[in-house]
């Protein structure tokens, strides 16, 4: 268990909006949680989730540029022993990855759809939903000792789990969170999105397959709860986006943490004070 000052860690929570939603419904008094990070430098968003990011971490491998901000390895990752790590790999499909010819790095940037070198006003312009005002076409010319490869290969996803899975304690639980494989006609005409399912489907089988002889690794799969509401009840349709569910999937999938293991504890606290903010808001007596 980890020490930081007063305070006891035992549970590491790493990856994007799915980890935000489901830390929604759960204690935070014995959690380190990590989710996207915002860089001040060049105004991009970046998903530190990735696995790519991890197995940098793991092997101390990575060099910063005007892509990768210093911020995407300030991580509290290996600082500490955790009793508990929870990682999610929602994000894997969506974000470009790019091999420098030179020393054969991968870095993730941008969307694994549009390749940024010939994107690069589409993105300076915003088109893209990774993308930075800070950044101007001149910036981009340091990606042509780049190669695009698009999505993670599958078999490149594995391996770096697989890493980051033999670099940690073996008497700590592990658990991963699974991406969606439930298709949705109301993304249909998204090319973001199209073949996530596909993709989905192998990466969480193989996944599955490949610890099913590890007692310490665990999985959350959130298409259990979206197979029962097909069509995309249980989608959030405002974000426009098949990696966004609504909140009753993240409050299930906070539950099944509990059953894991107690060191997690669900609360309704949160929701509360969401709740009396929103009224607060409602009747003018605080400011939005």
């Amino acid at each position: 268990m980890t020490k930081l000052g007063n305070c006891s860690k035992s549970i590491f929570m790493k990856g994007g909006c799915d980890i935000e939603a489901i830390s929604f419904y759960l204690c935070h008094k014995n959690i380190t949680k990590e989710a996207a990070v915002w860089s001040e430098q060049n105004g991009l968003v970046y998903y530190t989730g990735h696995t790519i990011y991890l197995n940098n971490i793991v092997n101390k491998t990575y060099s910063i540029n005007k892509f990768i901000d210093p911020v995407c390895y300030q991580t509290l990752f290996y600082e500490f022993k955790y009793k508990i790590y929870v990682f999610s790999l929602i994000i894997e499909k969506f974000v470009g990855v790019y091999k420098n010819n030179l020393t054969g790095e991968l870095i993730p940037y941008g969307e694994a759809l549009y390749d940024a070198r010939s994107c690069t006003n589409e993105y300076i312009n915003g088109k893209h939903f990774l993308f930075s005002k800070k950044l101007v076409e001149k910036d981009y010319e340091d990606l042509t000792k780049f190669e695009f490869l698009g999505t993670n290969p599958i078999e490149n996803t594995l391996e770096n789990v697989q890493n980051v899975v033999d670099s940690l304690d073996g008497n700590s639980k592990i658990i991963f969170v699974l991406g969606p494989t439930i298709h949705d006609e109301l993304y249909e005409n998204n090319p973001n999105y199209l073949d996530a399912c596909e993709y989905f489907s192998i990466l969480n089988t193989k996944l599955v397959g490949m610890f099913n002889d590890r007692k310490n690794v665990f999985f959350l799969n959130p298409n259990k709860y979206l197979e029962r509401h097909f069509k995309g009840k249980y989608f959030y349709k405002n974000t426009q986006s098949v990696t966004h569910y609504k909140r009753i999937v993240y409050k299930k999938l906070a539950k099944d943490l509990c059953e894991i293991d107690n060191s997690f504890k669900f609360t309704y606290s949160h929701v509360i004070k969401r709740r009396l903010r929103k009224i607060l808001v409602k009747f003018k007596i605080l400011k939005k």
